[in-house]
């Protein structure tokens, strides 16, 4: 009898695991701490801070269907959830209500591939832009001003697909910080984009291994006390490993893994700036997430009482 009962306890227990099977996971600066978003596969989405726990997302008043992708965007008033459905719909969430973005100027039926929503600032504000690869290889750019725009993709070989995406932000001068696009093509080449001859050229990226594919590309934005900012870009490879780089030295060094259980199969990677020092968070295939900071390697996220806010 009590083996029937331990046997039934660990189905049980599996059961809820995979019901709860973590899709992606995402981070960012939150009054000098850190806020982490997690989305199941099962539609359910929390976030956790170190002084509140873990508590749901208000993603029940979206529309029926499952959510694609999960992403946040930052304003001058704070940062703002964006969501694309399994309809390829895009939504925004602003004072406490859920609104959709046009889908004006995008192809017929189209499907949404890599979704990368990012601000662009100007002198006093910050607004939403969206850069998108869709599944025909083709990519766009949203702004509040202008819609949807094709970008081009001059200087990209048409033999190759696109399998990444991301943008990154760089300086121009000493204050003007200006938004671009980097991806990953499937023979593991990297190529910029060059906003003013809008024209694509190749980043680098001799230091990667060869026989590794990018699975996850990322960017961010890292402040120094002294100096000007500069941009940073960082990819997971399917060989587990993950790299980083400078944007204007484009040399690709390894980011020390101490902290992860060895053998851990990595599922998605995020980063962002925390003050001045970089955050790395990382989503496991035994839905497990970790974060890592410089000096101090990978640390696990507490996940006491994940479980009870996706039933609030």
């Amino acid at each position: 009898m009590k083996r029937i009962v331990f046997v039934t306890f660990i189905l049980l227990m599996g059961m809820q695991m995979f019901s709860q099977n973590i899709k992606s996971v995402q981070a960012y600066s939150w009054f000098g701490g850190t806020r982490v978003l997690v989305l199941t596969e099962n539609n359910n989405s929390s976030y956790y801070t170190s002084d509140e726990g873990w508590k749901p997302l208000p993603v029940a008043e979206l529309p029926v269907g499952k959510i694609k992708f999960l992403d946040v965007y930052h304003t001058m008033d704070g940062s703002k959830l964006v969501v694309v459905m399994d309809d390829n719909t895009i939504w925004k969430y602003v004072h406490d209500e859920w609104s959709q973005l046009t889908s004006q100027g995008l192809p017929e039926n189209f499907s949404i591939k890599e979704f990368k929503p990012f601000s662009k600032v100007k002198m006093y504000s910050a607004e939403l832009q969206i850069a998108l690869l869709l599944e025909d290889n083709t990519l766009w750019l949203y702004s509040e001003e202008n819609e949807w725009e094709s970008l081009s993709k001059s200087g990209i070989p048409e033999s190759t697909r696109i399998t990444k995406l991301a943008t990154y932000q760089k300086m121009k001068g000493m204050m003007k910080v200006v938004s671009t696009f980097l991806v990953s093509l499937d023979d593991n080449s990297m190529m910029s984009y060059d906003l003013k001859k809008e024209k694509w050229n190749d980043f680098g990226g001799e230091q990667l291994p060869k026989a590794a594919t990018v699975t996850s590309l990322h960017s961010y934005l890292k402040y120094n006390l002294m100096g000007s900012p500069e941009g940073r870009i960082i990819a997971s490879l399917s060989d587990q490993s993950i790299w980083w780089c400078t944007e204007n030295e484009r040399y690709w060094q390894k980011l020390d893994k101490s902290g992860l259980p060895e053998n851990a199969n990595i599922k998605s990677i995020k980063v962002y700036m925390k003050v001045l020092s970089a955050r790395v968070i990382v989503l496991l295939d035994d839905n497990s997430i970790w974060w890592y900071a410089d000096g101090e390697g990978f640390s696990k996220v507490d996940m006491t009482g994940f479980s009870d806010s996706l039933k609030e």
